[in-house]
């Protein structure tokens, strides 16, 4: 019960005499609009962040194909309703796991694209290395302005060129 003691009493002296006054410290974690958009690097590392989807399979795989079922390129070959739907043209079905992802990714590259668009030109850096960042993401949002209507009929585009 002593040693009990000793270690409450510890422990509340600690807790007590702890300290009160805040920190003032850099923030840390996730970026923010606040703490980002001030170094090369960070236009490096958006540009790079740009490219995540493509790593997805559903980007250009096997999300991408089911809109081949459209066509007379593919056969499903087994009963798959989501397929059948997308085969028939089926306006009010929404996708399923099957193509419903290929919006949003799509609208993530050109939402991160403009806001690269729209900061680059504010950071002090190389100019040879910036017109290259930003030439080339003007390019990103031409290919899908031009790639994507092809693919759905329609889509609102939101592109600040």
């Amino acid at each position: 019960m002593k040693t009990n003691f000793k270690y409450m009493a510890f422990a509340a002296l600690a807790v007590f005499s702890s300290c009160t006054k805040q920190l003032d410290i850099t923030p840390e974690g996730s970026p923010s609009a606040q703490n980002f958009w001030k170094t090369k690097e960070d236009a490096i590392k958006a540009e790079a962040g740009m490219y995540e989807n493509y790593n997805a399979e559903d980007f250009y795989g096997r999300g991408m194909f089911w809109f081949i079922n459209a066509s007379d390129d593919m056969v499903t070959g087994r009963n798959k309703p989501e397929a059948d739907n997308i085969k028939n043209f089926n306006r009010t079905y929404v996708g399923g796991g099957y193509t419903e992802s290929q919006w949003s990714m799509r609208y993530a590259i050109i939402k991160r694209a403009n806001d690269i668009i729209n900061n680059v030109p504010k950071i002090t850096m190389d100019e040879s290395l910036k017109n290259r960042l930003l030439v080339m993401l003007i390019s990103m949002q031409v290919w899908f302005i031009f790639s994507w209507p092809q693919i759905m009929a329609t889509i609102k585009l939101v592109c600040r060129l």
